[in-house]
């Protein structure tokens, strides 16, 4: 029987910097495929392909990704477009994607100056929002209807948190 992991870890050529927040690329490396998860210091990422939206709002770092169309992850930073309202979030963005480009998103660890509502307090569950980038703490008894997608680390400082992705929501 297999031990370990539950979802497969793949390599990405990340040159030539290396990092996976300096990843904005006109097409796939060879080898990369849609959808990937790749880990680099207990951080998960996802590969994929960015669309602005019909509002044409870019991302921002530490925005979140929703799903624009998840069977070819696809996402978008517009919330109009999003595909399944608040319980779209894919993930949040690590660079500034360009439209029609290939990127990473955060789905795993932590990560900071990520966007939130401005009532969030340490330890709210978060969820997506119809605002653009925006996650919102999760009210009680409503976290059966919305998916919980962080945990907030830091209270709000200048509208933004460190979160903690929950894996398990986002793959």
């Amino acid at each position: 029987m297999a031990t370990g992991r539950f979802f497969p870890l793949q390599t990405i050529d990340l040159s030539p910097t290396g990092d996976p927040s300096d990843f904005n690329v006109a097409t796939l490396p060879i080898g990369a495929q849609l959808g990937q998860i790749y880990e680099q210091d207990g951080k998960c990422y996802r590969l994929v392909k960015f669309s602005n939206g019909t509002g044409s709002v870019a991302c921002v770092v530490g925005g979140a990704a929703l799903w624009e169309d998840k069977d070819n992850f696809l996402v978008t930073s517009d919330a109009t477009d999003a595909e399944a309202g608040v319980n779209s979030v894919a993930g949040g963005f690590v660079d500034v994607l360009t439209d029609g480009y290939y990127g990473l998103i955060q789905i795993g660890g932590d990560q900071t100056g990520v966007k939130v509502d401005a009532g969030t307090a340490i330890a709210d569950q978060l969820s997506g929002s119809a605002t653009d980038l925006t996650l919102v703490h999760t009210d009680d008894g409503t976290a059966s209807i919305n998916l919980v997608v962080a945990i907030a680390l830091t209270a709000v400082s200048g509208g933004t948190s460190t979160v903690r992705w929950v894996l398990g929501s986002l793959i």
